[in-house]
């Protein structure tokens, strides 16, 4: 019996003394980073009223009332609507020229995100991902229960080849408020480059000549060797500016749009993003210039509204 407690003793002291060293690592890694990647500098947040201010960003704060409904922190939107879905097109250009698609190949043992191959665009078939949608969440609540931060409007991202959706649906969220309009940008597959690119970001004042910032940590779990193989998460600074009030060809007519550019850098290289913001359709269209020296061009085709489910 004395054995045993003595036993128990010291495993608690390992746990115990392991979680010290792994506190102590992360604490060194983030004064690394911070070193290499100080902040950009940006304006001091102004508290603002009906909102809160985190990690660079406002979030609403909902009525009593409104917090008795499904979704909340939807009742304000213009653009991203309960049970709108935004369905992009894609179109690769590799640093070496070759405009490429992304077949799926399902292989036992390879992790979802990397089972697949770039594909010359001519040779697109019914395995190759067509088109990737942005979907308002419009589920019950009871679905959402286990997130740790339900501040947000809720967005399924998911890619659909000919056949069908493909497996790999992420549910992620997003803001738009009269302050800020935040949407991470399109995941899975061959759309992980884009985890190190600038996130959809527009923030008031909605003028031409606005300038403001935004950093965020990229996932090691996003590092590929197709374009870039990290160990540990990285950070990446951006910054934006509004450059032009112009108007946008689409499907849905002659566009009135905000421009918007921006750049990133870290660790792990460059990256850029041009996009058109248009108040109904929201983000029209978006140009990325990735680490690995590829372009993505994404454009809105088509929006769909789906019922909400009972």
């Amino acid at each position: 019996m004395v054995a045993r407690i003595l036993s128990v003793f010291l495993s608690i002291a390992l746990i115990s003394s392991c979680g010290n060293d792994q506190t102590k690592t992360k604490d060194d890694l983030a004064a690394k980073l911070e070193k290499k990647n100080p902040t950009p500098p940006t304006v001091a947040s102004v508290k603002k009223e009906g909102y809160k201010f985190r990690d660079g960003l406002y979030t609403e704060r909902p009525s009593a009332e409104a917090l008795q409904t499904d979704f909340p922190y939807n009742l304000d939107n213009k653009t991203f609507k309960t049970g709108r879905i935004f369905v992009y097109d894609y179109i690769m250009t590799r640093k070496s020229g070759q405009v490429v698609t992304c077949k799926i190949v399902e292989q036992k043992g390879i992790p979802m995100r990397k089972a697949w191959t770039f594909l010359p665009i001519d040779q697109k078939g019914e395995d190759c991902i067509l088109e990737h949608q942005i979907r308002v969440f419009n589920e019950e609540n009871r679905m959402l229960k286990f997130l740790s931060n339900k501040d947000y409007t809720f967005v399924q991202y998911r890619s659909e080849t000919a056949k069908g959706p493909i497996g790999g649906t992420r549910l992620l969220g997003m803001i738009e408020n009269e302050e800020n309009i935040f949407l991470p940008n399109p995941i899975g597959r061959i759309f992980n480059v884009l985890q190190s690119a600038p996130p959809l970001y527009l923030k008031s004042p909605k003028t031409v000549g606005n300038e403001y910032n935004y950093r965020a940590e990229v996932p090691a779990k996003y590092s590929d060797p197709r374009w870039g193989d990290w160990q540990e998460n990285e950070v990446m600074n951006f910054k934006y500016k509004i450059t032009d009030e112009t108007t946008i060809d689409s499907p849905f007519g002659n566009l009135p749009c905000l421009e918007i550019q921006a750049s990133g850098g870290g660790l792990i290289g460059q990256s850029a993003l041009t996009t058109y913001f248009n108040e109904e359709y929201g983000f029209v269209q978006m140009t990325y210039k990735n680490i690995d020296g590829s372009t993505m061009v994404m454009k809105l085709t088509e929006i769909r509204q789906e019922d909400p489910k009972q």
